[in-house]
Order: C-alpha cells, then structure tokens, then sequence
C-alpha cells in the first residue's frame, strides 16, 4: 500500500521538479518519499498550534474581564467609603470591547474544534506511514549492507585461501630444517645446528590476525554513521 501511494507521489513530485527523479535508487525514493510525509506532519502542527492560540485567547480575555471587573469593585468600594458625588459608573466601554472579542474568540475556538479531532487524526495516520516509510527505508538500507557484507566475505575468502599458501610454505621451510638438522646431527654431531638456528628464527609466533577492541569499535562507529546518513531520516 505505502510503495503504491510513494510511485503515486514520486511520479507527480518528479513531474513538478521536487521529486527524486526518474533514476533516483529505491533508499533516495524512500528518503524523498519520508521527507515529503514530515513536511505534511509539520504543516498540521503548525495549524493545530495556531487552533491551541484561539483557545488560549479566550482564557486570556476572561482574564481581563476579570481585571475590569476587580477594578469597578474598587471604584465602587472607595466612593462607599464617603458617599460623596455619584457612584461610579460601570466600565460599558470597555466591558462591550471585551464581550465583543470573548464572543468571536468563542466562535472562533466552537468552529476549531472539530478541525482538532481532524488533525489529531490525520497525525496519527501520517505517524503510522511515516513508521512504515522509516521501516522500509532501513530494510532497503541493510539490503545493500548486506551485498557489501557478502563482499567483504568474498575477499576474506580470497585472501585467506591465498594466506594459507603462503603459511603452508613457512610451515614446509620450518619442517625441512628442522628434519634436515636432525638428520646432518645423526651422521655427524653439531653439523645440523646451522640448519637449527634458521629454524629458530621463523619460528616468530603466528601474527595477531584478529583486529582489538578498539579498531572494532571504530569500525562499528563507521557502519552506524553510514546507516544513519544512507537512511536520511530520523529514528
């Protein structure tokens, strides 16, 4: 389903000058593909948080209703203190600009609400295409690990069976000395001992053929940095 709707997309997105191309790999289609679904997913955050900031400006102006409100019962407080003149008059002025504004925050934040629900929706499908863009992404990704894997093998392969060799001719070297020596020594004693001293000295110990800790490590540190940067995509 999602590669079917992906070719739908690169074959317009290609059409209009934003897609991979025609020549684009299965892991550039797949990044192209993931990018375009974040880019939609970012677009739906941004209208949601602009529906959050209507929702907020109705709080905001009860506030300050509030506000109005505590101040006309300190007007009134303070001229019940003498009674002197008229009491004070209500802030209408200013009551009528508040109820004006709370009234079109709150038609404003009624018609909102059902587009939440729609985007809350709409982001739980992107994040479900999105997981599956990702997961194909990363399989497409070890895919051509792998093929580099059955490489790296190849050559193992190759140099080994050609180490082999080389070991079985030192190993040969060594024998012949050593017998020869033994033999020289039967007929006449000592007269082997040059064979011996050869002998001795290939006899360095085999080399160490297994990388340390730390070059495994650094290795392991180039793979990841290769699959994140072939995946393009976070997570």
């Amino acid at each position: 389903m999602l590669l079917d709707e992906k070719k739908t997309a690169d074959g317009a997105a290609t059409a209009a000058g934003d897609g991979p191309g025609e020549n684009a790999s299965p892991a550039q289609s797949l990044r192209a593909w993931f990018a375009r679904l974040q880019t939609e997913y970012d677009q739906l955050c941004q209208q949601r948080q602009r529906i959050e900031k209507l929702n907020r400006a109705e709080a905001e102006i009860l506030s300050e209703l509030s506000e109005l409100e505590a101040r006309e019962r300190e007007a009134m407080s303070q001229w019940a203190q003498t009674c002197t003149g008229s009491p004070p008059a209500p802030l209408m002025s200013e009551r009528e600009a508040l109820a004006r504004r709370l009234a079109e925050a709150r038609s404003m934040a009624a018609a909102a609400a059902g587009s939440v629900q729609e985007i809350e929706e709409k982001q739980r499908e992107l994040a479900a295409r999105m997981n599956e863009a990702r997961t194909q992404l990363e399989t497409e990704v070890l895919a051509n690990f792998e093929a580099e894997g059955e490489a790296l093998h190849e050559q193992i392969d190759a140099k080994a069976t050609s180490l082999r060799a080389v070991l079985a001719e030192m190993g040969a070297l060594r024998m012949w000395l050593s017998e020869t020596g033994h033999a020289r020594n039967r007929e006449k004693p000592d007269s082997g001992q040059l064979f011996f001293r050869l002998c001795e000295s290939l006899a360095r110990g085999q080399p160490d053929w297994f990388p340390s800790n730390e070059e495994i490590d650094a290795a392991k540190s180039h793979w990841e940095r290769r699959f994140r940067d072939a995946k393009g995509a976070p997570g």
